[in-house]
């Protein structure tokens, strides 16, 4: 067993201490802000603010524990990618869905609408795009709340299935489920319309 030699700093401490090659203390005035600590086989784990999508840069398997997160967004963990994209946030089962709002006409799907239910309201049509990029077993719903049917488009490398190839919503407030079945391929169901 190896003894571990602890430091007092001062309140002025600002920046990163290392202990050794594999943790690091980010601080600021003498407060630990983050902690992260690297395993032999790379993956991290990581603490820190806000969400690490496009902000923090781990291998696969990497975990973040946000502070200031709440329900569906404390626990992130790097599904896809080998930069710094590619976090889910990890729900706990039998919590809350989580619902965005999208008014534009164009919206991509993206890792972070997993386990989501996203409205669109625009008064025009809307057309989603389904990236090649989602992990297996993303899923999210989409509803037309506003005027605009929402047709929806594979992306580059995808393939998109549903039933006698409707890709269109059937009218306002129908609901439309989006599951990756494999990789790129996504399965659409629901309120569908050719």
């Amino acid at each position: 067993m190896t003894n571990l030699l602890f430091t007092t700093y001062s309140s002025a401490l600002t920046g990163t201490v290392g202990f050794g090659t594999n943790i690091n203390l980010d601080c600021t005035n003498g407060y630990v802000t983050a902690v992260k600590h690297n395993f032999a086989n790379g993956v991290q784990i990581t603490t820190g603010t806000g969400t690490p999508e496009a902000a923090v840069t781990a291998p696969v398997g990497s975990a973040f524990l946000r502070s200031d997160g709440s329900t569906n967004t404390t626990l992130y963990v790097k599904q896809t990618g080998a930069g710094n994209t590619g976090w889910v946030g990890m729900g706990s089962g039998g919590t809350a869905l989580t619902i965005s709002t999208q008014a534009g006409t164009t919206y991509t799907l993206a890792v972070g609408d997993n386990g989501s239910l996203i409205r669109f309201t625009s008064a025009t049509a809307v057309t989603v795009t389904i990236p090649s990029t989602l992990s297996v077993g993303f899923s999210c719903a989409c509803a037309q709340y506003g005027a605009g049917q929402i047709t929806f488009a594979a992306g580059v490398g995808s393939t998109v299935n549903s039933y006698l190839a409707q890709m269109r919503t059937a009218g306002q407030y129908g609901e439309v489920s989006v599951v990756c079945v494999a990789a790129a391929t996504y399965l659409l169901a629901g309120s569908l319309t050719a």
